[in-house]
């Protein structure tokens, strides 16, 4: 989900776009009015109570990749569950969805001044959308957008190389078809496993399918603190992979719920498979399990 925000000064100017554009929809807020003009007259008495605010208009857009749709009543529902998080906690607002693109996406027009006179606050209000957004994300089982900035690229050397192998096999000068860089297949292939919102335990057996090892860090007294992925014998910390691969990044980036108790098996430092016994392995491990 992307999130934008803009911040203003005219709430009449703000309403006539939302409202009055073809195929906008007012689907949900808390006023009473109907139209552009009886909402900047309810706006306009809030802003009554602190004048001192000189651009008490915020404009919020949230937008969905083209693979996702939500009806009306959740898209209300998330609009107010992202405005509680970002402050809004006693502010007049409205939800308007459009039709004119082909993403599904709704406008929320809010007023910073709250009904007791404050402000909302602004300082970090782009990072903190980035972080609400992707809470919501992963809560109703939505794309994950974000991931895509958290993601690390290939070095220029490796993509170079690939370019030029390319080359090669179009032009007959190698027999095999080039592969991506190891880092761009891990990605890959955690991305095409996640989309689901598996559990941690599912998505190490999925990885595992396809050849990919997945061992934890492990502190002293035997906690998990991190994973690392590996294949074809080149191992990556999740962390290297991108903000979106290490542990705590694929809970809040790809929706994987991990569980200690439930998924410190598929995390032990030696794999097992079938019915295989873990008598004879060292106590930390029978511990673990």
């Amino acid at each position: 989900m992307i999130g934008k925000l803009v911040k203003g000064n005219n709430f009449t100017k703000c309403l006539n776009y939302v409202l009055n554009k073809q195929g906008a929809t007012l689907i949900g807020g808390n006023m009473a009015g109907e139209n552009p003009s009886e909402l900047s007259g309810e706006f306009s008495i809030c802003h009554f109570l602190n004048q001192r605010v000189t651009k008490p208009v915020c404009h919020i857009s949230l937008s969905l990749p083209q693979r996702d749709h939500l009806d009306d009543r959740t898209w209300c529902e998330i609009a107010g569950r992202y405005l509680q998080a970002m402050g809004f906690t006693r502010n007049q607002y409205i939800v308007a969805r459009h039709t004119d693109t082909t993403h599904d996406h709704v406008h929320i027009v809010a007023s910073r001044v709250r009904l007791d006179g404050t402000c909302v606050q602004d300082s970090w209000d782009y990072k903190r959308t980035q972080q609400v957004l992707s809470q919501i994300e992963a809560e109703y089982r939505l794309t994950p957008t974000r991931a895509d900035r958290e993601r690390r690229a290939p070095t220029t050397g490796q993509m170079r190389r690939y370019r030029k192998e390319q080359v090669n096999y179009a032009n007959g000068k190698r027999y095999q078809p080039p592969e991506l860089p190891v880092i761009r297949q891990l990605q890959r292939l955690i991305d095409d496993n996640t989309r689901d919102c598996p559990t941690l335990t599912q998505l190490v057996s999925r990885l595992q399918q396809s050849d990919v090892t997945v061992r934890p860090a492990m502190t002293a007294e035997g906690e998990v603190m991190g994973i690392s992925f590996g294949l074809n014998g080149i191992n990556f910390p999740g962390y290297k992979l991108g903000n979106a691969y290490s542990l705590p990044g694929l809970q809040n980036y790809r929706g994987v719920e991990w569980d200690a108790k439930r998924d410190v098996v598929a995390l032990s430092p030696i794999s097992y498979t079938n019915s295989e016994s873990i008598a004879g392995q060292p106590d930390s491990v029978q511990q673990q399990f």
